[in-house]
């Protein structure tokens, strides 16, 4: 058995990591030592740490990965991991799009053509007119009772 501190670097994740998996119940420690609430970890709860961390990667949530190791039903799995893939797909759409109009940006900086619409302050001048008197008239209009 490994002590929390040992486990942490072997699995590379912090100790106070580890605490709050221990404390919403998502990995709990192989043995807490009564006297001393130390905590320790056998080398299967490795393979589960691999697991989180693998599934925290993929981008879900804590909750999510609790019900998952928890659960034994294979077909609810296929069916998480389905649907979080067509997520991912999206994202990887959307991040996709993104880049092509940074890359249309870059070209446009790149031909040092203005990426904002409009006059640039360098087009801009200053006119000179003759003086010129204008009138305006006002017109009010009462109303009666």
């Amino acid at each position: 058995m490994y002590s929390i501190g040992k486990f942490s670097e072997i699995c590379h994740i912090p100790v106070k990591t580890l605490r709050y998996y221990s404390d919403i119940g998502l990995l709990k420690p192989s043995y807490i030592d009564p006297v001393t609430n130390y905590r320790y970890y056998d080398y299967d709860k490795i393979q589960s740490l691999n697991k989180i961390k693998l599934l925290k990667s993929c981008q879900f949530s804590l909750a999510a990965i609790k019900e998952f190791i928890e659960s034994s039903d294979q077909i609810q799995w296929k069916n998480i991991l389905e649907h979080k893939m067509d997520e991912l797909e999206d994202q990887r759409e959307q991040i996709s799009r993104q880049i092509e109009e940074m890359h249309r940006l870059k070209e446009q900086i790149e031909k040092d053509v203005s990426i904002i619409p409009g006059p640039l302050l360098s087009e801009c001048f200053i006119e000179s007119r003759r003086e010129i008197r204008s009138y305006r008239i006002l017109r009010f209009l009462l109303w009666s009772k």
